[in-house]
């Protein structure tokens, strides 16, 4: 199925840390904004192991409360990467400020209520990502947990698909059904993800720019075209 803007009213990204927006949505969330459309992005932490506090060594389950802020104003290296990359679009975006890598040590149905307010004012047009549910990476399976809860059907009744970020997501277990045709908006998510300059990585690694852009095009094969940003319906 090709994703169309055009259908839906809002794009949701909710995933684990700051740039996963990018890796797993970056060329939607770019055709969204193209159009005029909303876009929503929730974290679950602001932080990355690069900037882990001492605290998070030592955290124990519903150490802390939970309630959603605005990641404006929050003021991490991290956080500023992510303002700039929103300087010059209309991204509401938010966080439920877990530690970074501890995301099992809090209460998962306090998450799931989080995200339930976050998700107040969607409705049926609404399209949301979210992670892969068997993502090797332990935040993003506790993000695709989490959500699973809140994204219920009785409770939730817009469209919900998993995307991929490359050198989390196992391949034996990603079988994309959905995509976006990415080759117009592949250029502005490369600019987008070179604003986080603390998480780029030399090439070939799976966070470099030669990377992010292979992904693309590999998973053009499976549909015909150029680049496709790839995603499963769930």
């Amino acid at each position: 199925m090709l994703l169309n803007p055009d259908f839906y009213s809002e794009l949701i990204v909710i995933c684990a840390h700051p740039d996963d927006e990018c890796l797993m949505a970056g060329s939607l969330i770019e055709s969204f904004i193209q159009k005029g459309k909303k876009v929503k992005v929730l974290f679950y932490s602001h932080e990355t192991q690069l900037a882990h506090s001492k605290e998070s060594r030592y955290v124990a389950r519903d150490q802390r409360s939970l309630f959603l802020k605005p990641l404006i104003h929050l003021k991490q290296d991290l956080v500023k990467e992510f303002q700039q990359v929103c300087t010059s679009e209309v991204i509401e975006y938010q966080t439920l400020s877990l530690l970074d890598q501890k995301f099992q040590f809090y209460n998962y149905g306090e998450i799931s209520s989080q995200v339930s307010v976050f998700l107040d004012q969607s409705n049926e047009c609404s399209l949301v990502v979210i992670h892969h549910q068997f993502d090797i990476n332990e935040d993003h399976q506790i993000v695709a947990k989490t959500c699973h809860v809140a994204l219920r059907k009785h409770l939730f009744k817009g469209t919900v698909i998993e995307g991929y970020v490359h050198g989390s997501t196992k391949l034996k277990s990603f079988s994309p059904n959905v995509f976006i045709d990415s080759e117009p908006y592949l250029k502005s998510k490369i600019s987008r993800f070179q604003m986080y300059k603390n998480q780029q990585r030399e090439n070939y690694h799976p966070r470099s720019i030669y990377a992010l852009k292979s992904v693309e095009s590999f998973f053009g094969t499976y549909f015909g075209m150029k680049y496709a940003e790839s995603y499963m319906l769930r």
